[in-house]
């Protein structure tokens, strides 16, 4: 049962029992009622906010998950960091180690060139992280 459902009838209950004592015209009830009132809408107004703490729990719960399933699935060579397992929509390319460390996020590196203008050959120069910037050697 859906504990804000819960409360909606219990206010509901609560608001036919004041339109029931104000038949009766006893003021302690009356002033009873209108306590109940107030607190069934502040025990709504905490449910509420609960939940909405528990949904952005849940989602960092998640990601940390995430983080630590992508963590089993890499390894450190030579400075890069490079998949054991194959995660879907990662290449085979290294991911930058820096990136992975501090913030757990996997940022595929691309190649770096430079360029011989005498010869005009292109030859790979190394690596560059479009997050960090971080560049390293081949």
């Amino acid at each position: 049962m859906d504990a804000l459902g819960t409360v909606d009838r219990v206010i509901a209950v609560v608001k036919r029992l004041r339109e029931l004592s104000q038949k009766l015209h006893d003021a302690e009830l009356h002033s009873l009622i209108a306590d109940l009132v107030s607190e069934s809408a502040d025990l709504k107004l905490k449910l509420a906010e609960m939940r909405s703490e528990n949904l952005q729990l849940r989602e960092k719960v998640d990601e940390l998950e995430h983080k630590v399933d992508v963590r089993s699935k890499v390894e450190l060579r030579d400075g890069f960091y490079y998949l054991t397992q194959s995660i879907q929509g990662y290449s085979e390319d290294p991911f930058c180690a820096t990136c992975l460390d501090t913030e757990g996020i996997l940022v595929t590196l691309r190649r770096t060139y430079t360029q011989n203008f005498r010869t005009k050959q292109v030859t790979p120069s190394g690596w560059r992280c479009s997050h960090c910037a971080h560049k390293r050697p081949k």
